[in-house]
């Protein structure tokens, strides 16, 4: 899609990075099954963080706003366990700032490289 053009907009859980596979398996004893190559990430235009504080994710299971009442305490006794989310709250914040280091130092290696072409001339 994105060689053809189409702008695309998704969202992206962080456990479902291929670089974070191991790193979730030891924080929180899960193997993921689907992965994301990291190139999704490193090559977005722009990445938006969605943070939501553990209790408020937990909340919105309860009242059925993320799977269906019947399926959501099962999830909260497994996956969405308040120790599970503040690990992976803090895997997000840290592979966002990241992806900012990374693009920040490209484009200032960019800058760099014109600058010096010009000089050049």
């Amino acid at each position: 899609m994105l060689a053809a053009g189409i702008h695309v907009i998704s969202t992206l859980n962080v456990q479902h990075l291929e670089s974070l596979y191991n790193t979730v398996e030891q924080l929180l004893g899960v193997k993921v099954r689907e992965r994301v190559p990291d190139s999704v990430l490193v090559e977005a235009d722009v990445v938006v963080n969605v943070d939501l504080a553990a209790e408020d994710l937990q909340r919105r299971l309860k009242e059925g706003k993320v799977y269906p009442k019947g399926r959501a305490a099962a999830a909260l006794e497994n996956f969405f366990t308040h120790s599970n989310l503040e690990h992976l709250r803090e895997l997000t914040l840290r592979e966002v700032a990241s992806q900012l280091d990374f693009k920040r130092r490209e484009v200032k290696a960019d800058t760099a490289r014109t600058a010096a072409v010009r000089q050049s001339r």
